[in-house]
């Protein structure tokens, strides 16, 4: 109705890491997420776009998926957020990766 297309990867990010994994599986969540970071990135929230990053990299670590893949994930995601001097998101996904 609005079309604040902008505003939609905060929603995702909302959804899909806080009130989404009472319902349903976080393997559901995976897909959403990376919409998520997409979407902030094209609109320039790297702020959100890293904090959907973080939470694709926990959920798919919760999920099972490959730990291997897991590992390459949080890599290539960590890349991006030294890029955008995110810190603290990195810190954050560093245990995800370590372990796996």
């Amino acid at each position: 109705k609005f079309e604040a297309k902008e505003c939609l990867g905060q929603v995702y990010l909302v959804i899909y890491s806080l009130i989404n994994g009472w319902i349903e599986s976080h393997y559901s969540s995976l897909e959403p997420l990376q919409f998520a970071y997409s979407n902030q990135m094209r609109c320039g929230e790297i702020q959100y776009a890293m904090m959907s990053a973080r939470q694709y990299c926990t959920h798919m670590y919760q999920c099972g998926v490959e730990l291997s893949t897991v590992e390459k994930t949080c890599e290539d995601y960590g890349k991006m957020m030294i890029e955008h001097k995110q810190d603290l998101f990195y810190k954050y996904t560093l245990p995800y990766r370590q372990a796996s």
